[in-house]
């Protein structure tokens, strides 16, 4: 069941996660190709005077709401990732179910993908996953192998790849990976952040960053994900780094594409350049510094990413077209009620955005708004609600932003 709508937009929250970097490999290092930051966007970020920002209710055309089966099968507890790909919505829950859950495009369950074993065609656990048109790819760091599925979740093959210390990846080719490794010492004690690789030859082909070995040695905080892909270029980003990254695919170079200015509020490099990082970022958050925390995505109007702003979490919209913010907040209207969106995700269309709603929240306050009398005729939500129950899966809203901005 779908409802269609009307209205508005969205936000809030990171997971983090702390991770103990090692490893190593010998294979030589081939330091990549860096462009220059002459053609990066320039992104201006102000908290002085949020009237001056366009309404986030001004950039939705329309929306659909789609709840998701609840079976015991299908039930989850987190989106880690979500990729809307032909008439399938795939979902990577990391902490919960440890699983990716595959459903229709209306919102019905097809399959699961979980931990099996450590044989061929099984795998122990998922660090991260991807998917496109080809299909779902699934990487489980302990093994060392990346398995591959069908939209449908239906095993196709599996490869290995030598053991390095790896926490995030993307796919930038037939048979070609990035990597991001926060600093495994590669050579000569020597870290590198982004590796390119290549699975037929089953080694790096370039390596970017290189990072200090003194913080190698310490936990790094790093952002649940840091590849956002698209035809010929994949966006890299990380927590605290307010320069964000673009790997072409064509010619493997890494060059600057956006720069985040928090002005005034730009977290100094004490805070980031220190071993005790962890003591550093509660200083900085009882500061009035903005922190770069991730969540980014990009549409083909519109870039969205999160920051931390005197222990808030806050969202931005951009414009593309028109180089210009749009909103800076963290929740989206609808009907009426004020949502607190956790994250947001790409959608079927080019322009449509996806953030999601937990079943609870949504029947608290429909009896909330029942108790005070509230008129709720116009709301989309309430005939969904009628088949809900506290513990069923999280209901989807799909909004469909303006392609040209007002």
């Amino acid at each position: 069941m779908k409802q269609s709508c009307s209205t508005s937009a969205f936000f809030t929250s990171t997971i983090i996660s702390a991770v103990l970097l090692s490893g190593a490999c010998n294979t030589a290092p081939q330091e990549g190709k860096k462009g220059t930051a002459d053609n990066a966007v320039h992104i201006p970020v102000s908290n002085d005077d949020p009237s001056k920002f366009a309404e986030i209710d001004s950039l939705i055309e329309s929306c659909e709401v789609i709840p998701l089966e609840t079976t015991d099968q299908s039930l989850f507890g987190s989106i880690n990732a979500l990729y809307a790909i032909d008439d399938r919505i795939i979902i990577f829950d990391k902490y919960n179910s440890k699983s990716i859950l595959i459903f229709t495009k209306d919102g019905k369950y097809v399959n699961r993908i979980s931990p099996a074993g450590q044989g061929p065609g099984e795998f122990s656990s998922i660090l991260r996953c991807t998917a496109d048109e080809n299909g779902i790819e699934v990487f489980d760091a302990g093994l060392s192998k990346i398995l591959r599925y069908s939209t449908d979740g239906a095993y196709k093959t599996e490869f290995r790849l030598k053991p390095f210390y790896k926490t995030a990846f993307a796919k930038y080719g037939p048979e070609k990976y990035l990597f991001y490794n926060a600093g495994e010492p590669v050579i000569n004690g020597a870290g590198y952040k982004l590796i390119a690789w290549d699975v037929e030859k089953n080694q790096r082909e370039s390596l970017f960053f290189p990072f200090d070995k003194r913080l190698a040695k310490c936990k790094a905080y790093i952002d649940e994900q840091h590849f956002v892909q698209s035809d010929n270029n994949t966006t890299f980003f990380e927590l605290f780094n307010d320069t964000i990254y673009s790997f072409n695919h064509s010619n493997l170079t890494v060059s600057p594409r956006y720069i985040i200015d928090f002005k005034r509020r730009k977290l100094p490099p004490a805070f980031v350049n220190n071993h005790k990082i962890l003591d550093k970022l509660k200083e900085a958050n009882n500061n009035v510094h903005a922190i770069f925390t991730g969540r980014l995505m990009e549409l083909s109007n519109y870039l969205f990413f999160k920051y931390n702003y005197r222990q808030s979490e806050r969202s931005f919209i951009w414009d593309k077209i028109h180089n210009k913010a749009m909103a800076n907040t963290h929740m989206i209207g609808l009907g009426g009620m004020d949502i607190p969106i956790l994250n947001w995700y790409k959608g079927f269309q080019e322009n449509q955005l996806v953030v999601k709603m937990e079943s609870y929240e949504l029947l608290e306050w429909l009896s909330e708004k029942k108790r005070t009398g509230a008129d709720l005729s116009s709301n989309p939500l309430v005939k969904i609600a009628e088949t809900l129950k506290a513990d069923h899966n999280p209901v989807l809203i799909f909004l469909n932003l303006k392609k040209n901005k007002i």
